[in-house]
C-alpha cells in the first residue's frame, strides 16, 4: 500500500535547528544568533527564522540550549491550589510578565489538603527541572523548608507578608488592608462582632489577617467573639446562632469564598444580610469582586504580585549576590451592600 502524505505536512520526527535554517535559506550559525535574538542579525533575517520555527513548530533543544548558556531559560513557580482564584490569578500574572522576558514559566501546585512534605516534592520537582529561579506562592509553606535551597537557587517568595527576611519577596500589605476593613466596621457602628479564625496549619496568612483585625477591633471596646473555621459545619451552626441571639451584628471572614458561604447559611436560616447581621470578606480577586455579589471586603492586586514577583526573580538570575529584597503592594477598601449599619435592636451580650 502507498504511503500518501502532503507535501506540506509536518515531519513525524522533531524538527532540528538544521530544518528551521534550510526553510529560512540561512546559515545554521545564523538561524542560532536568530532564535536567541542576538543583535548581529539582520531584522528581516531574524523575523525569517522565526516564521519557519513557527512552521515548523521547532523546539530548543533545553539540555544543549542550558549547557551554552547556563540557564534553562525557566523560571519555577508553586502555588499553593490553583483552584483557588488568588493562586490562578498570581500565577497568570507571572505567565504575563514571563512573556514579556522572553522566559517560561513551569509551575506546580499543591492543594488544601496536601501536607508540607508533599508540597516540598513538587517543590523538588521544579529544581529537577534545572529551573533558573523560582516563585514560591503558599501561605502554609514554612520558609525553614525552603532555606538549603537558597544557596543553589535564586528564590522568591509572594503573596501574603513572610517575616523571614532572608527571602526577597513581593507581597500585600495585608496588615493595612486588616486594618482597613475593621476600621470600615466600626466606623458603621458595630460593637459585637464574630470573626471566623481559620486554624494557622490551614492558613498563616488568613490566620494572621483575622488576628490583626481583631486587635484593631479591641482599640474600640468591640466585643470580639472568635468562631473556630477549622470545622465548617461546626462554624456555621455557631454563626447562625450567634446571630439569630443577636449577640453579634457582624460577621467578619478571611476571605470572599468563606463569607459568601456564610451569607447563604444565613439567608437560608431566614436571616437577612445585611438587615439582621452583616458579613465581610476579604481578598477580593475574580468574579468574587463582581458588584452583584456586594461582598464587602479587601482587594488585593493578585495578577501585580505575580508580576512583580517573577520580575523580582529574573533580576535576581542576573545579581545572585544582591541583598534580600522585600515589596509591599497595597489593596483597597471595596465597600459592598453586605455589610451595613448595625440593627437598632442589636446589643452587645
Amino acid at each position: 500500500m502507498t504511503d500518501q502524505r502532503d507535501e506540506g505536512s509536518m515531519p513525524e520526527r522533531n524538527p532540528t535547528l538544521f530544518d528551521v535554517a534550510k526553510a529560512a535559506g540561512v546559515s545554521k550559525s545564523a538561524a542560532s544568533r536568530a532564535l536567541l535574538r542576538q543583535s548581529d542579525v539582520n531584522g528581516q533575517t531574524a523575523e525569517r527564522v522565526r516564521e519557519a520555527a513557527r512552521q515548523l513548530g521547532y523546539v530548543p533543544n533545553g539540555a544543549a540550549r542550558s549547557l551554552v548558556e547556563r540557564r534553562s531559560g525557566i523560571v519555577g513557580a508553586h502555588v499553593r491550589d490553583v483552584s483557588s482564584p488568588f493562586y490562578g490569578i498570581v500565577l497568570s500574572g507571572m505567565q504575563a510578565q514571563a512573556a514579556a522576558d522572553d522566559v517560561s514559566v513551569v509551575s506546580t501546585s499543591g492543594s488544601w489538603d496536601l501536607d508540607v512534605d508533599q508540597e516540598s516534592r513538587l517543590l523538588k520537582t521544579l529544581i529537577t527541572l534545572r529551573a533558573d529561579a523560582i516563585v514560591v506562592c503558599s501561605s502554609t509553606f514554612p520558609t525553614p523548608y525552603l532555606v538549603p535551597f537558597l544557596k543553589r537557587i535564586p528564590m522568591v517568595l509572594c503573596g501574603w507578608p513572610e517575616d523571614d527576611d532572608r527571602f526577597s519577596g513581593c507581597f500585600i500589605d495585608e496588615e493595612d488592608g486588616a486594618h482597613q476593613i475593621a476600621d470600615r466596621i466600626i466606623d458603621l457602628g458595630h460593637r459585637s462582632v464574630a470573626i471566623v479564625r481559620p486554624p494557622p496549619s490551614r492558613s498563616r496568612s488568613q490566620a494572621r489577617r483575622m488576628e490583626t483585625i481583631r486587635q484593631r477591633l479591641l482599640t474600640s471596646h468591640s466585643v470580639v467573639r472568635e468562631v473556630d473555621g477549622g470545622d465548617r459545619r461546626v462554624a456555621m451552626h455557631d454563626i447562625v446562632n450567634l446571630a439569630r441571639e443577636r449577640r453579634v451584628t457582624v460577621v467578619m471572614c478571611p476571605t470572599n469564598d468563606t463569607a459568601l458561604e456564610i451569607i447563604d447559611v444565613l439567608r437560608s436560616s431566614n436571616l437577612a444580610v445585611p438587615e439582621d447581621v452583616s458579613v465581610t470578606g476579604f481578598d477580593t480577586v475574580g468574579p468574587l469582586g463582581t458588584p452583584s455579589l456586594g461582598i464587602s471586603s479587601f482587594t488585593v492586586p493578585a495578577a501585580e504580585v505575580g508580576r512583580r514577583a517573577l520580575a523580582m526573580a529574573l533580576e535576581r538570575i542576573d545579581n545572585p549576590d544582591q541583598p534580600p529584597q522585600r515589596l509591599l503592594l497595597n489593596g483597597n477598601l471595596r465597600i459592598g451592600s453586605s455589610a451595613a449599619a448595625p440593627p437598632a435592636s442589636g446589643r452587645r451580650g
